[in-house]
């Protein structure tokens, strides 16, 4: 049986190259990325014919344990945050909830 990599976020670096990785080890790899960057970055990914993408909203727990359930994954890799340096002290608050809730959830 093949294993299923569920990944929050591939088109940064580190989930893009992981998910490449990974299909080459023979796994399903899902991908989950944000709406906002899925407008500009969906042709190149679609264009390299292995991510399933798919709209999602990351604070949504029931969301969350249904695509869990849903894909079988047999692991989970987030790498989905908002911590852009310049504006790190203006949002520390969005920051944190950013990068902790969709953790918990999941």
């Amino acid at each position: 049986m093949r294993k299923v990599a569920l990944i929050f976020d591939t088109i940064d670096q580190e989930g893009f190259y992981l998910s490449k990785f990974l299909l080459k080890k023979k796994y399903r790899v899902v991908s989950i990325v944000k709406k906002i960057k899925q407008k500009k970055y969906s042709k190149n990914i679609k264009n390299k014919n292995f991510i399933e993408l798919k709209n999602f909203n990351f604070y949504n727990k029931k969301k969350i344990e249904e695509l869990i359930r849903k894909t079988k994954c047999n692991e989970i890799y987030f790498f989905f945050s908002k911590s852009t340096p310049a504006k790190f002290y203006n949002n520390l608050y969005e920051i944190i909830v950013s990068n902790l809730i969709p953790v918990y959830y999941i």
